[in-house]
């Protein structure tokens, strides 16, 4: 027996006796383009991974041939699914994809519900503000699903770019897509201005060496070196500009020392930091959003935390991008199944927990009525034949074995740490005795 079929016997096994136990699973897919100059190849693979609350499996890459239509990669699913005794009506949940138009209408196709990726929604909404709208070049293999989609217009307007469903010319192989920035409070001019500084002290190791590490391990005690970012991500951005910021003084001196004829004013390093202090908290959020032990519940914690930081910023940055992201999560939020979710997390959550006003005007976290819940968990239950009561406790309290830090520290604590405190209140399940206490009043 090959090491591959020993592995795959180990993970219907394991698959199989989670079922036997009434467990269900989630599924996430995408797809994954293998693009070489060198042989002129360009192959198509669907990637997928099979999710229990505390394990996932990775089942490989499964080769796309023709065109990917919703049928066809319905069609791989089914297929690489039963290879591990798994079915797609009666054990998967919940599918979690991009939100091109040919994966919209396979979560129309597919019995389970669908969630669309909120961390690839918060990237979206970063960069319909920081860089300029590009039209990309498409061929037609998602022509088959165009004529289908006509009623979800709004989600077709989502970037060509996120699909993996475009295919290059050879051309465009040769280089990657360098998004230009956005002229918006001459931002673009303030990036290019930092790059060359930095790209000047890395290409010059001897004046980076004598003359601006001079200055930053007086202030600072140790060398720290500037960090250049990669064009085609925004988190590098951050970084880059962090690092910029906090060599602030060292930078501005080393600059004077060498006659440079870049000059840095205050104002312009005071925009710098206005677009650290928006892209912080984003970052964090996606961090958070995608850590393996996330789930719908504590996806709403951070994105609701996310909105408040930005709220609470005067910034015309930090107002456009928050614009951008209500309406990205508003595409891509599943209501009715996030609802389900934290109502059988903490039933009195809503209570408890008012959301600002302003994102109530939004509608961007609505609470489903009663008779919704009651529809949507019955649908759920009806086709996945229901789960052991005893278990579901048992999950429950699994999940919610986080104990809530005290309020009186929240000033002290980082932005980090807040996040991660929103985050365990989302997890919080209420004393079920002051639940009943609660109910019989």
């Amino acid at each position: 027996m090959n090491y591959s079929e020993k592995l795959k016997k180990q993970v219907t096994s394991e698959l199989k006796h989670l079922k036997s136990a009434g467990e269900r699973f989630s599924l996430s897919f995408d797809e994954w383009t293998s693009m070489s100059i060198d042989f002129n190849v360009n192959k198509r693979y669907m990637a997928l991974n099979v999710h229990s609350y505390k394990k996932f499996w990775n089942l490989g890459l499964v080769p796309i041939y023709g065109n990917m239509t919703a049928e066809n990669c319905l069609r791989i699913l089914n297929e690489r699914l039963s290879k591990f005794d798994i079915s797609l009506e009666t054990d998967i949940v919940a599918i979690v994809t991009d939100g091109p138009n040919v994966m919209i209408k396979v979560g129309r196709l597919v019995c389970a519900e669908q969630q669309l990726c909120l961390a690839h929604g918060i990237n979206l909404a970063v960069c319909d503000v920081l860089y300029k709208k590009h039209n990309y070049l498409q061929d037609s293999p998602t022509s088959d699903d165009m004529d289908d989609n006509n009623d979800d217009d709004h989600l077709e307007d989502l970037d060509c770019s996120e699909s993996g469903l475009i295919l290059m010319s050879q051309n465009d192989l040769a280089r990657e897509h360098i998004p230009e920035l956005t002229q918006d409070e001459n931002i673009k001019e303030l990036i290019e201005k930092v790059r060359k500084v930095v790209i000047y002290f890395k290409r010059s190791p001897l004046k980076n060496e004598t003359v601006l590490q001079k200055y930053v391990k007086i202030e600072h005690g140790k060398e720290l070196s500037l960090l250049l970012d990669c064009k085609t991500r925004w988190n590098s951005l951050l970084t880059m500009l962090e690092r910029f910021y906090l060599l602030k003084s060292c930078i501005q001196k080393a600059l004077i020392d060498l006659n440079h004829p870049i000059c840095l004013e205050d104002v312009e390093f005071e925009l710098v930091n206005k677009i650290v202090d928006v892209l912080t908290p984003i970052k964090l959020t996606v961090e958070a959003i995608c850590r393996r032990d996330a789930n719908l519940c504590t996806a709403d914690a951070a994105l609701n935390f996310l909105i408040k930081q930005l709220s609470s910023k005067n910034s015309a940055l930090a107002k456009k991008i928050k614009t951008c992201l209500v309406d990205r999560i508003k595409q891509r939020r599943s209501d009715n199944l996030t609802g389900v979710l934290n109502y059988l997390q903490n039933p009195r959550k809503d209570e408890e927990n008012q959301l600002l006003s302003e994102l109530e005007w939004h509608n961007l976290f609505p609470v489903l009525t009663q008779a919704l819940l009651r529809k949507q968990i019955k649908s759920i239950v009806k086709r996945l034949n229901s789960r052991d009561d005893t278990e579901e406790e048992e999950r429950s309290e699994s999940l919610t074995d986080v104990e809530l830090r005290p309020e009186t520290s929240q000033p002290q604590l980082t932005l980090k740490e807040k996040l991660q405190l929103e985050i365990d209140k989302s997890m919080k399940s209420p004393d079920p005795e002051i639940q009943i206490q609660n109910e019989s009043g």
